[in-house]
């Protein structure tokens, strides 16, 4: 049984992303914990007082933002969704609010690399990217960021999935994209193309 507050002061991150610190669950190695970092909290904090009115949630927005946007294209709480982590928990931790999520790993049963580490010859992964961007076409996920460290390569029902792990969700007050699947498909093509484009400078050295 998970603990309430979940102890995480001392332990060292297993990834790092520019909003936050993602942990091993000290329960449980099959989930990660998404908390904030003290630099996003810092910044978060010297927003004007006007504008902090309009940002209620502060610094924790990010993974509330995340977490509605998994709930709006989930909402019977299926247990995995093609292409897309699984939440599990908003969860209590000595470091603030903590977003609990299920590892994704590999056929080894290892983490999952990051999509960025195949950049160099993307052929191995063809087939995964080929289903991956057919996906894209189609969903109605708000996806705001692909980048290569947003995605990881992960192994599920017998096959490499590639799997979105940040980078979801619509931040502004007018959800735009949510209420008009169109715009959304027209700007998720365009966030397409631009992972397209990062994983050629990473294959040319220009990261």
């Amino acid at each position: 049984m998970l603990n309430e507050m979940i102890e995480l002061k001392g332990r060292e991150p297993k990834f790092k992303g520019n909003a936050r610190l993602v942990f091993i669950h000290p329960d449980n190695p099959d989930l990660l914990v998404k908390v904030l970092r003290p630099e996003w909290i810092a910044k978060t904090k010297q927003v004007p007082e006007w504008k902090k009115r309009f940002k209620p949630l502060g610094a924790n927005s990010v993974n509330m933002h995340e977490l509605f946007e998994i709930v709006r294209i989930n909402p019977h709480a299926e247990s995995i969704q093609p292409h897309m982590f699984t939440v599990v928990a908003l969860q209590q931790t000595d470091l603030g609010w903590g977003l609990v999520v299920k590892a994704e790993k590999d056929k080894n049963n290892d983490y999952a690399k990051p999509v960025a580490a195949f950049a160099e010859d993307v052929s191995k992964i063809r087939t995964a990217l080929d289903e991956f961007e057919n996906w894209v076409k189609q969903t109605d996920v708000v996806l705001y960021d692909l980048n290569p460290w947003n995605l990881v390569l992960a192994y599920r029902n017998g096959k490499e999935e590639v799997v979105i792990i940040d980078g979801i969700s619509e931040k502004s007050a007018l959800k735009v994209r949510t209420y008009f699947p169109s715009v959304n498909t027209k700007k998720n093509l365009k966030v397409y193309a631009r992972f397209e484009h990062f994983m050629e400078r990473i294959k040319n050295g220009k990261n």
